[in-house]
């Protein structure tokens, strides 16, 4: 557990840096044009192989809108199907970044994402392997950039690899089901991915996202809100399929 907390700040300091610099290079070239976004310098070009020229280009500043779809899974090779996750996202660009909306399902399993809070009953083995369902939606802000193609322009052709990253914020609903009891509360969602632009109109990659929560459940009699609560927190990753439409 203390591991996913380490890896919040971590997380949070990659989207801090990664968006800088997606501001900071675009800007000194835009300064050439100001009346262009900042994103109308990231092209995406089609390269023959023999000739090494270009044979056409896609501008970024055409994407307006992305329907995305995400299948993640918990980091571990023993541990793999503790969280069977299908997340559905829509991002529609603004003039420097893109808003984000997304809504998942996932199955986990209760011990790999939180702990038991002795005040909601006794812990057992039961309770730790149940797989529960979490639902989740959030609203966000999302950057992308092109440093990954940068750095391996001298080894392999990457001029259709970019990366994305954002920051949401989430709702959540745990329907625990040892206990039978459902829990709701609000929580933050970090994600980056890595993406190749198969097509003008699709991008297939990968996607890790690091989650924390605080949901509680609804009072019963004389209970406090301490003691019908839990944190929440878990990393996943997985596959991402994008449409551009």
């Amino acid at each position: 557990m203390m591991m996913k907390f380490i890896l919040l700040p971590l997380l949070f300091f990659l989207f801090y840096i990664t968006s800088l610099y997606a501001i900071g290079p675009l800007t000194e070239s835009a300064e050439l044009n100001e009346d262009l976004p900042l994103e109308e310098h990231l092209v995406l070009n089609k390269i023959d192989n023999d000739t090494d020229l270009i044979i056409s280009s896609h501008s970024v500043s055409d994407d307006n809108n992305i329907f995305s779809v995400t299948y993640k899974i918990y980091p571990s090779v023993q541990g793999f199907s503790n969280i069977s996750n299908l997340e559905v996202s829509y991002s529609k660009k603004l003039n420097y970044c893109w808003l984000d909306f997304m809504i998942s399902r996932a199955m986990t399993k209760f011990s790999t994402i939180t702990t038991n809070n002795p005040y909601l009953g006794q812990t057992s083995d039961k309770l730790e392997k149940s797989k529960d369902e979490l639902l989740t939606a959030g609203i966000g802000i999302g950057y992308r950039s092109t440093y990954v193609q940068k750095a391996l322009e001298n080894i392999m052709f990457s001029e259709d690899i970019f990366e994305t990253t954002s920051a949401k914020l989430t709702y959540h609903n745990l329907n625990e089901k040892f206990y039978d009891k459902s829990f709701t509360g609000p929580g933050i969602q970090t994600d980056f991915g890595i993406h190749k632009r198969i097509l003008n109109g699709f991008h297939f990659g990968m996607k890790f996202a690091y989650n924390l929560a605080s949901v509680k459940k609804s009072k019963e009699g004389n209970s406090t809100s301490s003691s019908g609560s839990l944190v929440l927190s878990w990393v996943s990753f997985g596959i991402d399929f994008g449409f551009y439409l």
